[in-house]
């Protein structure tokens, strides 16, 4: 009955730790143990107390290398384990307390760039065996991925996206592992220019800008703030231009001033050196604005248009290029855009069209243009976002994407035609959702999977032109798990790759350090 229990105990050291031995080995069940392989080499070793494990110890493989080492104490897991590939590179990083995982669980993973190395790919908090707090997971670079919160194994709270270059792309709210929102920030557009939301922050993860872009310029207020979050100033911009109630007169500027016979003030205006600079403005002969004109520093026209006694744009509006170009046109009420605004390149073709409504916020439908005088894109509005149907086009006329959208939100089926693959699918509440399919050119099926909250998740298959399958597999929320299969075009599966969550662990039925060894 003692040996029973010595094996009872072995067993469960051996699954934990990846003990194997394939020959009959002596046991002291207090005192130091070695075990070993079929050809003498050692498989493990350390202290047992009555017949269990307890104290420091090491596993190898067969080459000789370690596999993991760690502590137990009074028979339980304890302390910091590590586990090792046959090269002797770190995998995994646990810390165990009581026989349970507490603190932060470490995985790695070899990369071979312009050279191999060993990198973080994930650390998560662990708290009585279950996940909690902050966790991070990180590009095959070593740069941070993401930033997620849990509860109770959940994603639960807010979490964060970021680029290789460490700028957060993506606020996220998760709510018991579901994707409530995930606002796309800091993010560039079809032409690579700024667009939409840009957040910057502080070292201590305060906010410390929030600007708005449309099409690489600054449309909105730029707000500033200190690192305790008070806000520091608020600037209005238009078209990349900050704009200001009252012009703010250079100390080297001359304000000169032109008046009527009668004395009444006809124009007034600054000068540098004779150059017009700032806003300029002319009176009627009974005191009404009737026109005014914004200079740059460099002395051309930024704009005409009237001002009132305040200084508010009211009525027709006119921008230039520094050509002299006409850039946009339209009508001002109380210093809001409203009703039909064109807007044009320099040479003269139009670059956009759309009105405003009485807020000032795009609504109804907007059109831009390619420089060769086709359109680029169709897009309907409400409230100053994207609300309803969209369509774009190539420069030959081709529809590039069409779908719709809900208060600024992809929603509901879309197309896309890039390159050589079509793809069409649905989105929810911005995030790719349901089965997607994807097409060559002449409308063959590509391949076609599940999406959920934005993520590969089920069964996934590929296929060749001919329409034979070309792979199959499985992803879990983006990651491939359990069988990949590679088939030839005669449909011969040629090869098959095991992975666990993105991690290679077979090919074609083998353990990844088998064949290496």
């Amino acid at each position: 009955m003692r040996t029973f229990r010595i094996i009872f105990f072995l067993c469960g050291l051996f699954l934990i730790s990846g003990i194997s031995f394939s020959q009959a080995n002596n046991i002291v069940p207090n005192g130091y143990n070695k075990f070993f392989y079929g050809d003498g080499k050692i498989s493990s070793e350390g202290p047992m107390v009555d017949g269990k494990p307890d104290g420091y110890w090491k596993t190898y493989y067969v080459n000789g290398k370690i596999k993991s080492e760690g502590n137990r104490r009074n028979f339980q897991l304890d302390s910091t384990w590590l586990f090792y590939d046959e090269n002797g590179n770190i995998t995994k990083n646990i810390y165990y307390q009581n026989d349970k995982k507490n603190g932060y669980y470490q995985v790695f993973k070899l990369v071979n760039d312009s050279i191999q190395k060993n990198v973080l790919i994930s650390k998560e908090l662990y708290i009585d065996d279950l996940k909690q707090g902050i966790s991070y997971y990180y590009y095959d670079s070593g740069a941070l991925q993401y930033q997620i919160n849990y509860q109770n194994n959940l994603k639960h709270g807010e979490g964060l996206e970021f680029d290789e270059k460490g700028v957060i792309i993506s606020e996220l709210v998760y709510r018991n592992d579901i994707t409530i929102t995930k606002n796309r920030i800091n993010r560039y557009g079809r032409n690579n220019e700024k667009s939409g939301t840009w957040k910057y922050y502080h070292e201590n993860g305060k906010l410390k800008t929030e600007a708005y872009y449309k099409n690489g310029k600054l449309n909105g207020y730029v707000k500033e703030y200190d690192e305790k979050g008070k806000l520091l100033s608020s600037k209005r911009y238009v078209d990349d231009e900050l704009y200001v109630e009252k012009e703010d007169i250079d100390e080297k500027a001359v304000v000169k001033k032109e008046f009527y016979v009668s004395g009444k003030l006809k124009t007034t205006g600054s000068f540098k050196k004779d150059i017009p600079v700032g806003q300029h403005t002319t009176y009627s002969e009974d005191g009404e604005i009737i026109d005014s004109k914004n200079y740059s520093p460099t002395g051309w026209i930024r704009s005409t248009g009237i001002t009132d006694k305040k200084g508010i744009k009211q009525g027709d509006w006119k921008y230039f290029y520094q050509s002299g170009k006409i850039k946009s046109e339209g009508v001002y009420k109380n210093d809001r855009r409203q009703d039909a605004w064109n807007f044009y390149f320099e040479d003269g073709t139009n670059e956009q069209t759309g009105t405003y409504d009485k807020r000032g916020l795009e609504t109804g439908l907007w059109t831009w243009y390619h420089d060769n005088g086709n359109v680029l894109r169709e897009e309907e509005f409400a409230n100053g976002v994207e609300n309803g149907k969209m369509v774009e086009y190539s420069r030959s006329g081709d529809i590039v994407s069409k779908g719709n959208y809900i208060e600024g939100v992809r929603e509901g089926p879309w197309y896309f035609s890039v390159g050589d693959e079509i793809q069409e699918g649905d989105f929810k509440a911005g995030l790719k959702d349901g089965v997607w399919k994807s097409y060559y050119p002449d409308k063959t099926l590509m391949a076609e999977g599940r999406y959920v909250d934005g993520e590969e998740n089920g069964k996934f298959k590929y296929y060749y032109p001919s329409g034979k399958i070309k792979i199959e597999g499985e992803f879990v929320m983006g990651k491939r798990h359990n069988d990949w299969k590679f088939y030839s075009e005669d449909g011969i599966m040629y090869t098959s790759i095991t992975y666990e969550l993105d991690e290679e662990v077979k090919i074609d039925g083998k353990k990844i350090g088998d064949i290496k060894n």
